[in-house]
């Protein structure tokens, strides 16, 4: 994502990343597409790879230019592949990509699984390779509307959201977890796709975090081992919502914390212009035209004294 104020709609570009070309950072790109078109461009390359049961290797790269958006750059990986029928080649192949997109330290990891245990976790095992303490990763675990039936006490629910193993195996844990909820389908002009525009999507996963809630809430606030205290602190990190809002105040913190490092450097580099600038100026002054006129005059009267000294047959001057 980039920031432009021109741009009251998202303009998006598929970048090629061949280094060549005109755009950011070189790269071709296309014309400029709406976020419908850009779907359609998506949707369209997944159905290719789906269907020779694939992946790519290379990456997508998009820009989107939107005037209500931070400059950011956020990569979506492939999910890991456990199952057998995948084929080891390409398990392998997915985690070297994910490894390789997770290992730049300066990158936030955001670890999304569908798990009900915390003991141990394919996922969270990848990550801590590169990312031991979690200091950099936040956890979030999906399909929380799922788990319900399989969580039916009051106790097993609360300490699955506690994630008391989690905690333990990484004090140092930047954020979560985080429990989430989202809708079945997707946004499309098909009775496949759900969901004919973004906002009726938006609406329903609303309606369906106020569900999780709601359910939690009744779940952990009744009994003598429960509490309304007890039910809020075990939802406190349920809901997209919240999530986003954390993602929000983490970027703003990171934000702030590198001014200091960009102010720094930019007054590191207005000195260095301005030393280059005082040098131009220097050589500008020996160019001056009063300065070159008196240089020629003291030139041609060296020479004409040489010249009449020579012609005459006395030394030449020093």
């Amino acid at each position: 994502m980039q920031y432009n104020e021109l741009c009251e709609t998202p303009r998006c570009y598929v970048l090629d990343g061949s280094g060549e070309g005109s755009g950011e950072a070189g790269e071709r790109a296309t014309p400029p597409l709406t976020l419908a078109q850009l779907k359609q461009y998506i949707e369209a390359e997944n159905s290719r790879l789906e269907e020779k049961g694939e992946f790519e290797a290379s990456e997508l790269i998009v820009r989107i230019d939107f005037k209500y958006c931070p400059n950011l750059n956020v990569i979506d990986t492939p999910g890991i592949l456990v199952s057998q029928s995948a084929g080891e080649r390409l398990c392998d192949a997915v985690r070297r990509l994910v490894l390789a997109q997770i290992a730049p330290v300066e990158r936030i990891i955001l670890c999304v699984e569908e798990t009900r245990t915390w003991e141990s976790s394919h996922v969270r095992s990848l990550v801590a390779s590169v990312d031991p303490a979690f200091e950099r990763t936040v956890v979030v675990s999906t399909k929380l509307d799922t788990k319900f039936a399989q969580l039916s006490t009051a106790s097993e629910l609360r300490s699955f959201l506690a994630a008391e193993p989690l905690r333990r195996a990484h004090p140092a844990l930047l954020g979560g977890p985080f429990f989430t909820s989202v809708p079945v389908g997707r946004v499309g002009g098909t009775a496949l796709h759900g969901f004919a525009t973004d906002a009726e999507y938006q609406l329903a996963l609303a309606q369906l975090e106020r569900a999780d809630l709601q359910y939690l809430w009744h779940a952990l606030s009744d009994g003598a081992d429960g509490g309304r205290d007890a039910a809020a602190r075990a939802c406190a990190g349920v809901g997209v919502s919240r999530l986003r809002s954390f993602l929000e105040d983490l970027l703003r913190e990171r934000y702030l914390a590198g001014l200091d490092s960009i102010h720094r450097q930019l007054r590191g580099a207005c000195e260095a212009i301005g030393a280059e600038i005082a040098t131009a100026d220097g050589l500008l002054h020996e160019l001056a035209p009063e300065r070159v006129r008196a240089l020629c005059t003291k030139y041609v009267a060296r020479f004409m004294e040489r010249f009449e000294a020579t012609w005459s047959g006395l030394p030449a001057p020093e």
